[in-house]
């Protein structure tokens, strides 16, 4: 992944979640790997609609890495 497509880990602002999310913009495009609540697991998003459930904050990010190829 190129210099900008850096991932920006970003402090959570909600209770009973994870301390952090990451977030990448690329192409105009907005991706999230953000913890879910309801589903108690992390969620891959584009521009907050959720692509996928994965089991961790890295495979999410490997996820979104993928997912653009």
């Amino acid at each position: 992944m190129n210099e900008d497509r850096k991932w920006q880990k970003c402090p959570s602002v909600t209770t009973g979640g994870k301390k952090h999310f990451w977030t990448v913009k690329i192409d105009g495009i907005m991706y999230h790997v953000v913890w879910d609540r309801g589903e108690c697991r992390w969620a891959v998003q584009k521009n907050d609609v959720t692509l996928s459930y994965v089991v961790s904050d890295r495979e999410g990010k490997k996820f979104v890495e993928n997912f653009l190829l």
